[in-house]
């Protein structure tokens, strides 16, 4: 969770380790209490290093 205000550039990155292939989702919740969202699937191949 980031708590950010108006005065830092919303750009985040982030790194997770995953044992299978999923969708990774992305959640934001504005200030005015509306909700914003961004899906990815992400395939995992054997040994990690795959493309």
């Amino acid at each position: 969770m980031f708590n950010i205000n108006p005065a830092v550039e919303s750009n985040f990155s982030t790194r997770a380790k995953m044992g299978q292939s999923s969708d990774v989702y992305a959640v934001a919740i504005a200030q005015d209490g509306k909700a914003y969202f961004a899906k990815k699937e992400i395939k995992v191949t054997l040994g990690g290093c795959g493309g």
